[in-house]
Formats: C-alpha cells, structure tokens, sequence
C-alpha cells in the first residue's frame, strides 16, 4: 500500500514540534542584567531566551518540511527561490473596484462619524503615558531631554501636544479622540492593504470584487472604538501596514518613489513604537535581498539613500534633541524586556496563558507551512507577484510575535494574531473563490452580475453601525467632548485626591511620582521634576541614580498608587531610590491610599 506523501510531512512536522517541545526547556542563559529588579533577575533569566526559544521552535519544522519537499517530491532548491523573481504583467484598470473602495471608506467614516464617546474612567497607568509627558513638554518643550520615552515619542508626547496646541485646550478627551483618530485611520489602511491585495490576485473580475467586499469587512472589524479593550489588530501597527501597502503597490512596478516613502516611514516609526521599528528592520534587510534578487539596483539605491536622508533630516529636525532620543532608544531596546518583561510559557503545557501562546505560535507556523509549499507550486493558480504578497505576509506574521516574547501576557500574545488574520482572510478567500470561479464566471457573463454584490454590500449595513444623528450632530459632539473637565473620567477616590493635593502642591514648580499611577502628574497639572514621569520603568541602578540626581530639587513625593501593585513592589524594585527616599523625606499626608512625602529640612 503506498502511503500519501502529505502523511509523511504531517508526521515530520509533528516530531519537529516534540523535538522542539523537548528543546524549549534547555534554551537557558543566564541573567545578564542583574541590577534590573523583574521577574527575570528573580528567576535568573536571560532575555534572549524567549526569543531563541521561538524562533527554534519555528524553524525546525519549517526547515523540516523545506527539505522533505526537495526528498519527497525530487523538488529543487532553484524552484523554490525563482518564485522571489517579479514577473511582468498587466494590469487591467477597472473603475468599478475604484467605486468599491469609495463605497467601503465612505462606510468607515461614516462609523467612525456615528460614534458615541465614551467617558470610561482612564487607565491611570496606561493613559498616564499620554498625558503627562504631553503635559511636560506642553510646560516646558522637552522632548527625550524631559521624559524617559517608553514606547515612542510621537504616540506618549507629540501627537496629543499638536492636537492641544489646536484647539486651545488640554482635556482628556481630546488625548482619547487622538486614539479614536488612530483606530479610524487603522480601519483604512485595512481597507486599503485589502485593495492592493485584491488588484495583484489572479482571478476574474466579478471575483475580485468579491474578495475584496469580504476581506476589508473581515479585516476592518478586527479593531473597534472601545479604548478599554485589547484588539486583535492594534493601531501601533500603522507604519507597518502603511510599508505593506507601499511595498505591495511597489510589486511589477518601477516607482521608485515607493522606496523613498518605505525608507522615511522606517525612520519614523522609531518615533512611533520602538517594537514595531525593529520588525522593521528586519522587514527591511529582507527587502534589500529580495530587491537585489531582483536586479532591482535603482530602487535599493533608493531605499538605502532614502533611510539615510530620513536620519540625517531627523537629525537636524531634532538638534540637541537628537542625543536623548539615540540614546533613549537603545536604553529601551536594551532594558525593557528585563523592567517589563515575563517569561513566555512552555508550549502544550498548563502554565498561564500557554494555551493562547501555542494557538498562536501554531497558526504563525502553519502560515509559513502555506508559503513554503505555495513557493514550490509552478501552478498558474498563484502568480509569482501574489506568492511574494502571501511570504511577507507570513514574515510579519512570525516578526509580529516578537511583542509578545518581551511581554507573555494575554493581551500582548493576542495582538500577535493580527498578520495571521490578515494571511489566512487573504488565503481562504482565494482558495475558495479560485474554486468557485467556474461558476461566478458565468455570473460574470450576465448584465446584472452587481445584484449578486447586494447581499455582501448589506453585510456593511449589518456590521457597520451608523447613527446619522450622530452623524449630523458630530461637530457639536466633539466640541463637547474635548471641553469635559477631568472629573468626568475619574471616580470619587482619585476627584478626592486631586482636590484635596492641588492645594498642597500649588505653589510647586514641579513634583514627583514614586507610583505607577503616571496619569497624576497631568491631573494635578504639575510637571514630573524628573525624566522619569512613568517610574515603572526606570530599570538599572544606572536609571535610578540619574533619577535622585533628578530629584533634588523636588520637595514632594506621591506614593501608594493604586497601581502599584502591578509587577513588584517599588520599594523592592527601586531599592536605591527607596533608600535615599527614606533618608531625606518624610511623610506629609496621607489623601486615600496614597501617602505624600515632603523632603526634610
């Protein structure tokens, strides 16, 4: 009896996964970073483990089934690595699928227009990192030089600074309208990496639409409006879905001027989100490879000259500015994962929050079976330009899950599923309407062939929700909402505390936060006297020195945060700054739970 060869591949790949199950345990380096205080330095963990861990785990049954391919099938390595050559084609213009993406953004923003806002009570932790480094810099137009930048300057300071520049006002709501904002542009840059996606696959016209109606209303819906609740695709993914729809648009053409934009969105996005710019990178290395492949000598000229321009502009843009922001970019590279870091779980085991890691790293390694076998295909089916579209779709969806090897929580392991839902709406809805596209050519053939589009555009009026009151009265709406005091969005307990230290620290230049509760500083509109305004990540003794050096001209402290009790104690975690806090300031008043402190005489 002669045994299927996808038998062989399926029980392959199954002994790689046990090999790599079985190897996860013995990936262990020590702790490099001792003086950071985190549950690594507790467990004497090195960083890169979670990260060799993964990527081991990852390569050994894509490797495996690389080359049971070439044994099984007598495939040769060439036919795999021909497949990255652009081919040559023409694209027919058709204004109709031109209607469908006005159609479907016109929906968007019509959502987006319907909008109730929400006065949930902030995160005083998370929110905090918005408002009071934008406050800061408002008071006295520091960027990296006056606050310690954790995730990039542009989302914690200069976006919410710009916007309360203008309209006149520092609110709260206008800080949650910025993030709204970003989620809309989010939903249309979705809309439009589904577009591009759509003009590159090889099926009929009639099709086409169809695939393209579905994807964006899959994908669009993977990210709502409510700011309290952690997405499956997050809007700190703009610059790299904007590079995939540049480089997208870039395949069989010669526009050069794509490259110029990929290389200044790279460069920027170290101001946006310092994880997503080291995807980039590395996105970027495998882009200037393929472009070489390619013979492509004009446009990697351009990237590598666009990049540099893109640094020597934020340079000069920058001035003195620019030292704080190298050397706090490398600072968080190098410390972060340790500050914040928790260590990832064992695959196919009961430890917390395995069970969604495994889920995702499995769809993550399907995604990368797909494209193997697809870059082994010779089949008309799937056009060299479309297998390149499905590879560095499944690249970012193995890069993106390095935001969850820093941080192994359930929230930041589900925002990895974010490139694997768009690779796998992308994969099966080819599949199924290159299978159907027998039958929808005959639909094709007929003059009425739009009615049979009605029942995919009533899905939008479905799961699209508009309110057009609201719609009329957005304008009105918004004003409002950006005039709400800062009451609206905290409950009794913070209004109390607020009122009650206002008073005490009036005539203050300045005070400082040893909470996690960074939103304070905003609230009681007061400067952080030191860089560290989001004391949670301080880190290394190092950070901590600067800190009291910062500090000592500071004559009140707040502590006992209500956050604080996220990760370890402060005073454990910070024991250089807990020492000389205790020296030379002593209890004040106690507002609440929370305990200030003035500096002795």
């Amino acid at each position: 009896m002669k045994i299927h060869k996808n038998i062989y591949y399926f029980f392959i790949i199954l002994i790689s996964l046990l090999v790599g199950y079985f190897a996860w345990p013995l990936i262990k380096l020590s702790n490099n970073n001792l003086d950071i205080i985190g549950e690594y330095s507790q467990k004497n963990y090195n960083s890169l483990n979670d990260f060799i861990r993964y990527f081991f785990f990852i390569a050994i049954p894509i490797v495996s089934f690389f080359f049971s391919k070439i044994y099984f099938e007598k495939k040769k390595i060439n036919e795999f690595f021909i497949n990255f050559k652009i081919q040559n084609s023409f694209q027919i213009s058709d204004n109709k699928i031109y209607l469908f993406l006005f159609l479907i953004i016109l929906f968007v923003l019509f959502e987006f227009l319907s909008l109730s806002f929400s006065t949930n009570k902030i995160d005083l932790f998370h929110d905090g990192q918005q408002l009071s480094s934008s406050y800061k810099s408002m008071i006295d137009g520091t960027l990296w030089s006056g606050s310690y930048i954790v995730i990039g300057i542009f989302y914690e300071t200069l976006a919410n600074k710009i916007l309360w520049k203008i309209f006149d006002i520092n609110s709260i709501g206008l800080v949650k309208f910025t993030n709204l904002l970003y989620i809309l542009i989010t939903k249309v840059l979705l809309v439009l990496l589904s577009f591009e996606i759509t003009k590159k696959i090889n099926l009929p016209k009639f099709s086409k639409y169809i695939f393209f109606l579905l994807s964006s209303l899959i994908l669009f819906n993977c990210i709502d409006y409510n700011l309290n609740s952690g997405e499956i695709i997050s809007f700190r993914e703009i610059p790299i879905l904007l590079t995939l729809i540049i480089f997208i648009n870039s395949i069989n053409s010669n526009k050069f001027i794509n490259y110029i934009f990929i290389g200044i969105i790279f460069v920027l996005t170290f101001l946006w989100s310092v994880d997503r710019a080291i995807v980039l990178t590395i996105f970027l290395i495998f882009l200037l490879l393929y472009l070489t492949l390619n013979k492509k000598k004009v446009q990697v000229i351009t990237l590598i000259l666009s990049i540099t321009f893109g640094w020597l502009m934020l340079y000069l843009v920058l001035n003195d500015e620019f030292i704080f922001f190298v050397s706090n970019t490398l600072s968080v590279i190098k410390e972060h994962t340790y500050i914040n870091g928790i260590i990832h779980p064992l695959p196919f085991s009961e430890e917390r929050n395995s069970t969604r890691a495994t889920k995702n790293i499995l769809i993550i390694l399907i995604s990368l079976i797909i494209v193997t076998n697809i870059l082994f295909k010779n089949k008309i089916k799937y056009s060299n330009n479309f297998k390149i579209i499905f590879l560095i779709l499944s690249i970012f969806c193995c890069l993106s899950y390095i935001y969850a090897l820093g941080r192994s929580d359930g929230p930041h392991i589900k925002q990895t599923l974010a490139f694997p839902v768009i690779f796998f709406t992308t994969f099966f809805l080819y599949e199924i309407l290159y299978f159907l596209s027998k039958s929808i050519n005959k639909l094709e053939a007929k003059r009425s062939n739009i009615f049979f589009l009605l029942p995919i555009l009533f899905l939008y009026v479905f799961f699209v929700n508009i309110d057009f009151n609201n719609i009329k009265n957005f304008s009105q709406r918004f004003e409002i909402y950006i005039g709400l005091e800062d009451k609206n969005f905290l409950n009794d307990d913070d209004i109390l505390f607020i009122n009650e230290t206002s008073k005490i620290v009036e005539k203050e230049k300045c005070i400082q936060l040893f909470s996690n509760d960074a939103a304070l500083l905003y609230l009681l509109k007061k400067p952080s006297c030191t860089k560290f305004y989001f004391v949670y990540s301080i880190g290394s003794n190092k950070k901590q020195k600067e800190f009291i050096e910062e500090l000592k001209n500071t004559n009140f402290l707040i502590l006992n945060g209500k956050t604080d009790s996220w990760g370890v104690p402060l005073n454990i975690k910070y024991p250089i700054i807990n020492k000389y806090i205790n020296e030379n300031y002593v209890d004040y008043k106690k507002v609440g739970s929370r305990l200030l402190k003035i500096k002795k005489n």
